[in-house]
């Protein structure tokens, strides 16, 4: 194997092999042989290899010495991409230069991340986990750099529930599989909405894992229920629940949503996880899991008690074609308002007359329990870099 050190006080790149040079990066930067050995933080690479690429840039989040996020990913990333011949590194917003980029990457040899300088990459891959940090002016500034140089950005924001849905209802075959939402916004819509369809969900727009969601049920005209995951409490009217509910939406932005009745398992809802990934740049499922939710619960997520099942527990089985059909479609309708996405997942429900529901859609899609397609998840992501890559 080749080892390719960094010189932090000359804040350059060497490599130990005699007989040939390695570049990378998107302006195919040089990385030339010792000329004496000085220790530093170091990768590997095989020894055929005179191109590392693609080197990927993983953005995150800023955090007091170093970078936040799902580090395990971005190990992992970083340790497929060595054994096929590239690279990844993460960095921040605050750390993009003009030309070079101070970021960090895993030395398997020491055990830790370190800092170094990379060239530009052939691709940014936008793991940012904190929603306030997409509209930084340094995370701006640093968009506006990539795009200014042409290097691939992918996955370039979160979407919010209500920005979501406006998008994919403009879709005619789509706007078929979406439950009617609306944006909670005065007393009117929200007591209209909800004697229209009596049953409805909550849910913040910007959040996740099911947190803050709710479910409402008007029972007659003069009485309702309210449920969480781990609470219900009577009240009266619509006009009522809105006096008792306005102060949280005047606080955290809220979407209605029809409540879709789901078939079940036992007496146990439960939903479709999917991920849509492009290893070869066309829409491909990388896999399906299946999210049980407690009896009578308001939503399937495991983190509020709902269990992970094996696909073939599902009768009937999931329609794998309509799935498909739902996933391109959510991708090219999603690319075509947001930019250039390179993976996705889907919360996908099915009611007892076999009718497909998309619930939600996630850019930066959380690790699959399940360790097969977790395995895929990686590859396939692997594949994407490379299909997208700058050369």
């Amino acid at each position: 194997m080749t080892e390719v050190i960094f010189d932090a006080e000359n804040n350059s790149w060497n490599q130990t092999s005699e007989y040939s040079r390695l570049v990378w990066g998107f302006q195919k930067s040089s990385i030339g042989p010792l000329s004496h050995y000085t220790p530093g933080p170091s990768f590997s690479v095989k020894p055929e290899v005179q191109t590392i690429f693609p080197l990927v840039g993983i953005l995150s989040a800023p955090a007091p010495g170093g970078f936040t996020g799902n580090k395990p990913l971005f190990k992992a990333i970083q340790q497929l991409l060595q054994k096929e011949g590239g690279m990844s590194f993460v960095f921040t917003p605050t750390e993009c230069m003009a030309k070079q980029i101070d970021g960090y990457f895993y030395s398997f040899y020491e055990k830790k991340w370190v800092s170094a300088t990379f060239p530009a990459p052939n691709i940014v891959y936008n793991r940012t986990s904190i929603r306030e940090s997409e509209k930084t002016p340094s995370f701006l500034k640093t968009i506006q750099w990539l795009r200014e140089n042409s290097i691939p950005f992918f996955n370039p924001s979160f979407f919010t529930k209500w920005d979501l849905y406006s998008v994919l209802k403009e879709n005619t075959f789509l706007a078929k599989h979406l439950p009617f939402t609306i944006l909670v916004d005065t007393e009117e819509d929200f007591t209209a909405f909800l004697k229209q369809y009596r049953k409805v969900i909550a849910k913040p727009i910007n959040g996740s894992k099911g947190d803050g969601i709710f479910s409402i049920s008007l029972l007659d005209n003069h009485s309702s229920l309210i449920e969480t995951h781990a609470n219900k409490a009577s009240c009266g009217s619509a006009e009522e629940i809105w006096k008792k509910l306005n102060e949280l939406f005047r606080v955290t932005p809220y979407i209605l949503q029809e409540k879709i009745a789901l078939n079940t398992i036992g007496s146990r809802p439960y939903d479709f996880r999917i991920l849509v990934q492009r290893p070869d740049k066309n829409w491909n499922i990388t896999g399906i899991g299946v999210r049980c939710g407690k009896p009578e619960s308001i939503t399937t997520h495991v983190p509020m008690g709902g269990k992970i099942l094996p696909l073939h527990t599902v009768n009937p089985p999931v329609d794998e074609e309509i799935v498909s059909s739902l996933a391109k479609a959510v991708g090219t309708t999603l690319e075509d308002h947001f930019g250039l996405i390179g993976e996705f997942s889907m919360d996908i429900g099915r009611d007892s007359s076999n009718h497909y529901w998309i619930f939600e859609a996630n850019a930066k899609p959380m690790r699959f329990d399940e360790r097969t397609i977790y395995n895929r998840s990686l590859q396939n992501l692997t594949d994407t870099f490379r299909s997208f890559a700058a050369t």
